[in-house]
């Protein structure tokens, strides 16, 4: 409800993002190396900023684009973006109950004042922790792989609760619109024999994945090929579904990390082949 500063002194300023937000009053960059706001409204517009600048579904007074070739930092701006989503988060109702709240797509003909603040564009989809599993992470990369392919089996959704969880096997994910969500990114182990932490079915639209930690194992066995989250099947031609697009939000893959072992390995962090 102010002017927002966006560093503090000469520090601080190495970058950062700013999303679904309304400033009443200027955006001040400062020396910030760069910067991206995304569904913000700006009521008295930005100033300031090092190298570059970018803008995306922003409403109020936008700065104009900038090549930043002769004087100021370099300025990209999308107004009418054709797609955004939002990825899935957990509320409380006043009796204590959880719900798991789904953002729907939003299209650029969608645009408007109603949009800039989070999933209010486009809709959201309310569902009862009756359908979700929370996960809760074991040593056992046995037990973790069955009673989480269980819950994804019977449709229902996963969130998963802070902490590592070793897998015996991938995660298939088989059935449309069905959510994977990590708290505290919690952190998938990839299977010993190369197959990825992640399996979503090809011709499988809508399917959320945000918030987790994918990370490589060293490996045993003959392997061929090796990932860490495969999106579709190399031999299945699968385009996608441009009214129920799926998310990748937040997901990290990372070999080595946690792990002092130098033989962790993976081919391919992630594999798309659905569209």
């Amino acid at each position: 409800q102010s002017h927002l500063l966006l560093f503090e002194g000469d520090a601080w300023a190495s970058g950062g993002v700013l999303a679904n937000a309304i400033v009443d009053g200027q955006v001040n960059f400062g020396g910030q190396q760069q910067y991206l706001l995304r569904n913000v409204e700006l009521k008295q517009g930005a100033v300031n900023g090092a190298w570059s600048l970018v803008f995306v579904g922003c409403t109020g007074e936008t700065p104009s684009e900038n090549s930043g070739f002769k004087s100021g930092p370099s300025i990209s701006v999308d107004n009418f973006p054709k797609l955004r989503i939002e990825k899935p988060f957990i509320t409380m109702k006043e009796s204590g109950e959880f719900e798991l709240r789904v953002p729907l797509a939003a299209f650029s003909q969608s645009h408007g004042h109603n949009d800039v603040l989070g999933s209010q564009f486009g809709g959201e989809e309310v569902r009862s922790f009756t359908g979700v599993k929370l996960g809760v992470p074991s040593t056992d990369g046995a037990d973790n792989y069955l009673i989480l392919q269980k819950a994804l089996d019977e449709g229902k959704d996963l969130v998963l609760s802070p902490g590592e969880y070793p897998l015996a096997a991938s995660l298939e994910v088989k059935y449309p619109n069905q959510v994977i969500l990590g708290l505290g990114y919690a952190t998938f182990k990839a299977p010993l024999n190369g197959s990825p932490c992640i399996l979503v079915h090809p011709k499988v639209p809508g399917v959320r994945i945000a918030g987790i930690m994918l990370e490589a194992s060293v490996l045993t066995g003959t392997i061929l090929s090796s990932s860490l989250l495969q999106w579709g099947m190399p031999d299945v031609d699968d385009v996608g579904d441009s009214k129920n697009p799926s998310l990748l939000s937040d997901v990290f893959c990372r070999v080595g990390g946690a792990s002092y072992d130098r033989h962790v390995s993976t081919e391919v962090m992630i594999q798309l082949y659905s569209g």
